[in-house]
């Protein structure tokens, strides 16, 4: 979020049609993630694709929002 977000909101300053979410539960690939940073750090791969992975929720009502708003 701060390697990426912060520039790229720097970045769209001013400009309004452009919105930015940072899910608190949501990896960089919109996927849930409920481990601690210690559980990710000491995981031996990323889990993306594992069984029981699931959007995060949050991402994905930021996203069909987004989407609904792009059409009107």
């Amino acid at each position: 979020m701060h390697a990426d977000g912060t520039p790229l909101q720097e970045a769209a300053a001013g400009m309004t049609h452009i919105t930015f979410s940072f899910p608190p539960n949501a990896n960089h690939v919109f996927k849930e993630d409920l481990r601690t940073l210690a559980e990710i750090a000491a995981s031996p791969g990323s889990g993306f694709n594992e069984p029981g992975t699931r959007l995060d929720p949050e991402s994905l009502e930021t996203i069909l929002t987004g989407l609904s708003h792009a059409g009107a």
